[in-house]
């Protein structure tokens, strides 16, 4: 799903510049008076002055403009038509415009303006400077950049070293809205360079100004979109300032609330980005009523994470809700408008209504619209004709959407050969070509710009946090994929299928960043300077491709790039050597077909499977062979296939025991349903041979344990003799995933552990006393970055964990055997313990998945409470925590509810728990996507370490303890994939 960031910084932003000018009535009694209609000069500066001081929290927006209109009128009655103060009126009417989205008429009061002061001859003072900044944002509001950035310096030349006081007073606002005009223009590093300046010009002369609060959260904004490193710190600055300065119900306190949830949902977490949009969104709506712009822009950004969360119905709605606002506000072809109208038809696509996306007031319109109102090389043109070729090739119409990708690289084809714009177009009209016979022409300009965008990957262009590539480049990549299917070229199929795993799975990354960031300066400095060095060579390789052709600077320009990349290598390295665990987070290798056949036996297949709009891609390989194959379906009927399954096994595995139970349910079909998409006749043929099947997945799938797909459809009535009977995959192969092909290894034989080699068990931690359900406190489990400990205590105890550690004790013997339960369980002494002996790691106990419970930002394992939260020991044992330890054991057992699940269907669930235990060190994770029994865990776990001293691997020694459970007439249900289903095995 294609998202603009020029477009939704833009939106959010560029209407505060009215702070600067507008406050407003602190009364209802000052609303209504401001004095008499003036009949005076005199009087008329007091009620200027008056409106000037007003509250925004004290009016409403209508009554304000109400006001100060009269205002007007009343000076233009009373006044010489070119007085000044009619000028500083009209300067404050058209920010008030430009804060009702009507950009066109605020630009008409500034040149009012600009004539009087031209009238008096006034072309250096201040007040004409002002008039130049309140014209060039209007022009910024219209999309006349030229002559709004001509404006900007013409005022800047103005202010700039000018000691004049008003002069001095003005020049934070000059930066505050260049800052603007840059972001809208997508050049968000330097507006944010220039919202620092105002940042630190305005808050050394007045720290509670309204717009040192503005600024923040404008910086942070622009950061974000920048993707640079420091985003979500000036973000959480803006929130506190905008908190300490306005106060926490004030509706620019709400927009800072916005910024950082934009900012978390660029980042992938997902549900703490919610709760903060749902926040902003409230008190909008209690500030602003239902029919403001600002509510509008908060409206529109909810919309879009719900769309990123599958809540695409919900998402539509609140989209539709934006664009009537705007419709009523700005019109129908106001720039806001078109955007929420494109949202809208992004949330009709991803639904599957293709042909409603495809209406003259959808994409078609968004396209048109654009170009009339915006320069033709503005990104957003560029996202509204990716998304009308994207409707138009699922509507199978490719002759018109070649013709429409040729017209964008009409105009993209100019810009330098580095520009994504440009890498994107040449992929997409390539695709469309081969969809239209056009093959070798096609083929050619896909494949030149995979090597660019391989090229930006390495180059950390197109990457966010934790090494992940961007969601706008994922789909470059989607279109290589297809291309690749279409000219049946496999091997480029299993390359870029890799990157696109990546983009899903590499989100734990950024957690280990940031939590080094936070307890090690010389990492975080290290890092910084890291990223400062990899965005300057970014700049200098523009300006080299930029200034080649004509030779400008070209020697020099090449001999700076050098250095840099010299200087990066040397970073990288030092970080390397110094913080190994980071490294191997963020560097994740792609593995050549030849290379992951070489570690492959001959019955032993990897399957890379993931979805996209409308299609789930398979890739077998195997010793000797790759098969590539899709099947049409649409990302909306996968989901709902999953989600029945995860429906059918919702209920309690507590209850499902004993007799005279109801029969639990299970939805077969949609199992067989989805073991015929993802193992079509043409995968099934290549894994003939296989009982050993390595997985790895795009998110969607990463919620879906492979082991419960059945393989032959089943007929009768009766539910139980069906499930009894069933063809499950686990069956025939055994199955685990792979955390990344780049880093799998050759399975090494049955585990044999040497006499040294220890278990050690955490778990059973002291909670409630009895199994009382669990119950989320108002608070949630995760609050002000550390866990909630009285929320934790409330859970229910698990006498079941401290039965099995104690069996796992008796199997390795009280010499080779470490427990840490009940008190001894906590956080401290878990993070004090040397793993390096251990060759089983068991941890049996609550596993809570991020996003579950209130703000908890990743997935984490309960421990025993302390009396006193700190840093080092809250309760819960983080993703990014474990990530920085040293856990290099054989076997890492998370007998704990839903360690392997993500947030929801289509959550990256791997890039959790078992992720971190994988860069901790672990050679394999065993992990679970449901609650499950005390009973059941225990088994599983016993049962696993008892078989893989004779089983060949691992992941047999699971299917086995498995089976055992599935053939087990004397346990309630153990037919059930609800008891045994839920356990995967992740290696490296």
């Amino acid at each position: 799903m294609i998202i603009s960031k020029a477009c939704k910084i833009f939106t959010l932003l560029w209407l505060i510049l009215i702070a600067q000018t507008i406050p407003a009535f602190s009364t209802e009694t000052e609303k209504r008076l401001c004095g008499p209609k003036a009949l005076t000069a005199g009087d008329l500066t007091l009620r200027f002055d008056c409106a000037r001081e007003m509250d925004a929290d004290g009016v409403k927006f209508d009554d304000r403009y109400a006001v100060i209109q009269g205002i007007l009128q009343n000076a233009r009655e009373i006044l010489p038509q070119n007085d000044v103060t009619i000028a500083r009126i009209l300067l404050l009417m058209s920010f008030l415009d430009l804060d009702k989205g009507n950009a066109k008429q605020g630009k008409h009061y500034t040149e009012e303006a600009l004539n009087i002061f031209a009238a008096h001859k006034d072309h250096t003072s201040p007040h004409y400077a002002h008039a130049l900044l309140a014209r060039a944002s209007a022009e910024t509001g219209l999309g006349d950049f030229a002559p709004a950035e001509k404006d900007f310096l013409a005022a800047r030349k103005i202010l700039e070293n000018n000691s004049d006081p008003e002069a001095v007073k003005l020049l934070p606002t000059l930066y505050f809205q260049l800052g603007i005009h840059k972001a809208s223009r997508g050049l968000f590093a330097e507006g944010a360079a220039f919202m620092g300046k105002a940042y630190d010009a305005i808050i050394k002369t007045n720290p509670d100004d309204f717009l040192v609060a503005n600024a923040a959260l404008a910086e942070a904004g622009m950061l974000s979109s920048a993707r640079a490193p420091e985003a979500e710190e000036k973000a959480r600055r803006a929130v506190e300032t905008a908190r300490r300065i306005m106060g926490p119900t004030h509706t620019e306190f709400a927009t800072s609330l916005e910024v950082l949830g934009i900012e978390l949902q660029r980042q992938g977490r997902m549900r703490e980005a919610g709760d903060i949009l749902i926040k902003a969104v409230a008190i909008k709506k209690a500030n602003l009523g239902m029919s403001n712009m600002r509510l509008g822009y908060a409206l529109h950004n909810l919309a879009t994470l719900k769309n990123d969360l599958g809540e695409v119905d919900a998402g539509l709605a609140l989209m539709e809700d934006a664009r009537t606002i705007f419709l009523n506000t700005v019109g129908p072809d106001n720039f806001i408008t078109i955007n929420s109208q494109m949202g809208i038809a992004r949330s009709h696509e991803a639904m599957g209504h293709d042909e409603i996306a495809l209406k003259e007031k959808e994409r078609r319109h968004v396209v048109k619209a654009f170009e009339k109102i915006l320069e033709k090389n503005h990104r957003d043109i560029y996202f509204a004709r990716m998304g009308l070729i994207q409707s138009l090739i699922g509507a199978k119409d490719y002759r018109e959407a070649m013709a429409q990708a040729e017209l964008g690289w009409q105009v993209v084809s100019t810009l330098p050969d580095d520009h994504i714009h440009r890498t994107y177009f040449q992929i997409l009209l390539g695709y469309t070509k081969i969809l239209n016979g056009l093959t070798r022409e096609g083929w050619s300009m896909v494949t030149t710009g995979l090597h660019r965008l391989k090229f930006e990957v390495t180059q950390v262009r197109i990457l966010e946090k934790g090494g992940k590539i961007s969601r706008f480049y994922s789909g470059a990549f989607k279109y290589v994929l297809a291309a690749a299917y279409e000219m049946d070229k496999p091997d480029v199929g299993f390359d870029v299928a890799q990157y696109l795993m990546e983009t899903e799975l590499a989100g734990a990354a950024g957690a280990v960043t940031q939590r080094l960031s936070e307890k090690d300066p010389a990492f975080a400095k290290k890092h910084k300077t890291l990223s400062d060095k990899r965005a300057a060579l970014r700049e200098d390789t523009a300006t080299y491709q930029k200034n080649i052709a004509d030779g400008t600077d070209k020697e020099t320009i090449l001999a700076e790039l050098e250095q840099h990349a010299i200087t990066i290598k040397t970073l990288e390295n030092d970080l390397e050597k110094a913080y190994p665990r980071w490294s191997q987070s963020e560097n994740l290798p792609i593995a050549s077909r030849k290379e992951a056949q070489n570690k492959l036996a001959r019955n032993e297949t990897i399957l890379l499977t993931l979805n996209t709009l409308h299609y789930v891609y398979s890739i077998a390989l195997t010793k000797d062979r790759i098969a590539f194959d899709r099947t049409k379906i649409h990302q909306v009927d996968v989901r709902a296939k999953i989600r029945n399954i995860r429906r059918s096994l919702s209920q309690n595995p507590l209850l499902i025991q004993g007799k005279g139970k109801k029969d639990p349910d299970f939805d077969l079909k949609s199992s067989y349903d989805l073991y015929q998409i993802i193992f079509s006749r043409k995968i099934r043929k290549a894994t003939g041979k296989t009982n050993h099947l390595f997985v790895i997945s795009n998110a969607t799938f990463s919620s879906l344990p492979f082991s419960l797909l059945v393989t032959k459809k089943t007929a009768g009535r009766n539910m139980t003799k069906k499930l009894k009977k069933a063809k499950w995959l686990i069956r025939d192969m055994a199955i685990q995933r792979l955390a990344s092909i780049g880093t799998f290894r050759a399975v090494s034989g049955r585990d044999t552990p040497k006499k040294q080699q220890m278990f050690i068990g955490i778990g059973a931690p002291s909670l409630l006393k009895d199994n009382a359900a669990v119950s989320e406190t108002s608070d949630g489990y995760y609050r002000n970055g550390q866990a909630n400990r009285d929320a934790l205590r409330s859970l229910s105890a698990l006498p079941g964990a401290q039965a099995e550690l104690d069996q796992l004790h008796d199997f390795y013997g009280k010499e080779k055997s470490q427990l840490f339960t009940g008190k001894t369980a906590t956080e401290r002494a878990i993070k004090q313990i040397d793993f390096d002996n251990a060759h089983l790691v068991v941890f049996a106990t609550h596993g809570l998945i991020s996003g579950q419970f209130g703000t908890l930002t990743e997935p984490a394992l309960v421990l025993t409470p302390p009396d006193k939260v700190t840093g080092q020991d809250d309760g819960l044992l983080t993703a990014s925590e474990i990530s920085l330890m040293s856990i290099p054991a054989e076997w890492v057992i998370l007998s704990a509810c839903n360690t392997a699940a993500g947030n929801s269907v289509g959550a990256a669930g791997f890039t959790g728990l078992g992720r971190a235990f994988i860069y901790a060190g672990a050679k394999a994770v065993l992990l679970s996507h449901w609650p499950i029994r005390d009973d059941i865990a225990g088994r599983i776990s016993t049962g696993s370490i008892a078989y893989a001293r004779t089983a060949k691997d691992k992941a047999e020694a699971l299917r086995l303890a498995i089976l055992d459970i599935m053939k087990d007439r004397t346990l309630d249900y153990g037919y059930h994939p609800l008891l045994w289903a839920p356990f995967e095995l992740l290696e490296r």
